[in-house]
C-alpha cells in the first residue's frame, strides 16, 4: 500500500465515477470515518459533485477502516441506508 501512485489511484477513481453516470438512478451510500487520511473532504466533494444524491455517512472515531473501528455505527448506516432504498416486502 506504502507504493500506490495516488495519482494512478484518483484517475482510476474518476473513471468509476464516470461509470456511476450511467446507473444515475442507483442509490450510492459512501461511509467516510472522520479520521480517514484517504478519503478526505475533497474527495467527498467530488463524489457529491458527480452523484449529487449521494448519501454520507460520516463516522466519528474512525479512520479509513470503518468497520473495523466502529463496526456498530458501520452497521447502523449501512442496514439504514438499505431500509431506505430496500424495504422488505412479504412474500
Amino acid at each position: 500500500m506504502l507504493d500506490i501512485d495516488i495519482d494512478e489511484e484518483r484517475a482510476k477513481m474518476v473513471k468509476t465515477f464516470d461509470g456511476l453516470k450511467a446507473a444515475a438512478s442507483v442509490p450510492v451510500l459512501l461511509v467516510r470515518g472522520l479520521e480517514s487520511d484517504v478519503v478526505t473532504d475533497r474527495t467527498v466533494d467530488e463524489f457529491k459533485a458527480r452523484i449529487p444524491d449521494i448519501e454520507i455517512a460520516d463516522v466519528r472515531g474512525a479512520g479509513h477502516m470503518v468497520a473495523g473501528d466502529r463496526n456498530d455505527v458501520f452497521n447502523d448506516a449501512v442496514l439504514g441506508f438499505l431500509r431506505r432504498h430496500m424495504p422488505p416486502f412479504a412474500l
